[in-house]
């Protein structure tokens, strides 16, 4: 077969169409001097024509992911009156590049963050060179916030050309709002109302799930659950034309959140702390390892409060189910006692009503410290109280409270003989 045939046949299966038949695709030969063996220009030659067979020399420009949010979710950490910036960091939005490594495709693609902590990375990786060749700029311009339309837009540069093929993803944390509870509630999730589908409840669409965590967020793909979203779209310029390209729509289950702030025995911010958190397989009889398949998050980690100032040292707990998990201190701050076990919370719901309780070794913890702060949002105040740590069984301070106390024993057993002898004597 000619290269012109094979190149053919590739366009065939590329466009899902026959190709005329006699009629074939021509690659010019680049060597004009027969002798040469230069096999290389023919080559790169064929590449570039390939390229432009296939559009991808074609030019994008001005991107745009825009996701307008459904009446079924809010963005978590969502304050009124916040900027734009401070809004994207609360809800941790986070925007990313996943690019296939060309030179070893068998290695895992590399994942450049662009967009984190509410502001464009700065840095080489998440930069590139424009039109002028000198000056650098930040692949992401900015992430807006429409609190109107509930609209997420991550602005690109308008000159930067998206790479054909990375892979980009904007992320964001949301949470269910009453709308949700109260549907849920009174019929259920949505229901398809046309199609194949028609009457049966709404699930996730495919690739929705987001992947970017460990162990994966699988919550969307084929669950049942509201949409989170009325629409997701790309625009761009394409060969100075606006174009534009939909996305499926993930789904959201009406679960709880739980705020987990660390105290002192006075009630103040405590950091330093760590948690990981687990389903209701979780075993206290087992080691880390052996816990490892029950794993929902890790490494949750107390902070002090920084902004804005006042704020408890929280904790974000993951999304909730009905069920029951167990939060477990995989680290204590320095000079404080350790809790006594894991903390096990129990998530029901009646009604659309989600409840919440929690214990630590079997003691329930009170309302005090487990605060319903909306339907399915609560805020959990877990207390480590300072003070020598005692030491654990068959440790040098154990040695020493067993040796007192064979001493003890040994001197009353010596001061019965006493007495017996005495009586004796008498």
């Amino acid at each position: 077969m000619s290269g012109s045939e094979l190149l053919n046949g590739m366009l065939s299966a590329a466009y899902g169409q026959t190709v005329p038949a006699n009629h074939y695709m021509t690659i010019t030969d680049a060597i004009t001097d027969p002798d040469s063996d230069d096999y290389s220009v023919v080559t790169n030659k064929l590449s570039e024509d390939l390229r432009i067979i296939l559009g991808l020399n074609d030019t994008f420009s001005n991107l745009v992911i825009q996701d307008d949010l459904s009446k079924y979710v809010d963005l978590y950490g969502l304050t009124a009156g916040s900027s734009a910036s401070a809004i994207m960091n609360a809800a941790k939005a986070k925007v990313t590049m996943t690019v296939p490594e060309p030179e070893h495709p068998e290695d895992p693609p590399q994942v450049i963050t662009l967009y984190e902590d509410g502001a464009p990375v700065d840095n080489d990786t998440a930069k590139f060179t424009k039109a002028d060749g000198t000056t650098k700029a930040t692949i992401i311009h900015q992430l807006e916030y429409d609190a109107n339309s509930k609209t997420v837009k991550a602005v690109f540069d308008p000159e930067y050309h998206p790479a054909f093929d990375a892979t980009y993803t904007l992320s964001f944390d949301v949470k269910a709002t009453n709308d949700a509870y109260t549907t849920y509630a009174a019929t259920g999730y949505d229901k398809y109302t046309s199609g194949e589908h028609q009457g049966q409840t709404i699930v996730g669409d495919e690739d929705t799930d987001f992947l970017g965590t460990t162990p994966a967020n699988a919550t969307s793909v084929d669950k049942p659950g509201f949409r989170s979203n009325d629409e997701a779209k790309a625009t761009y310029v394409h060969n100075n034309k606006g174009e534009e390209e939909k996305y499926p729509h993930p789904g959201i289950q009406v679960v709880a959140y739980a705020d987990i702030v660390k105290i002192d025995q006075t009630g103040a911010a405590l950091e330093g702390a760590k948690f990981n958190l687990y389903d209701h397989r979780y075993d206290a009889g087992k080691t880390i390892a052996e816990n490892a398949e029950y794993l929902i998050e890790a490494d949750l980690q107390s902070k002090k409060p920084t902004d804005p100032p006042g704020d408890d040292a929280v904790i974000r707990s993951g999304k909730l189910s009905v069920g029951t998990y167990y939060l477990v201190e995989t680290e204590t701050p320095d000079g404080y006692n350790p809790l006594p076990g894991p903390v096990k919370i129990t998530v029901t719901e009646s009604e659309g009503i989600l409840s919440m309780a929690a214990e630590i070794a079997g003691v329930s913890i009170g309302s005090d410290k487990l605060q319903r702060i909306s339907n399915g949002v609560w805020k959990l105040k877990i207390q480590n109280t300072a003070g020598l740590e005692l030491p654990c069984t068959g440790g040098p301070g154990t040695s020493m409270i067993y040796l007192l106390g064979i001493i003890l024993i040994s001197l009353a057993g010596a001061g019965y003989l006493m007495k017996r002898r005495r009586r004796n004597a008498a």
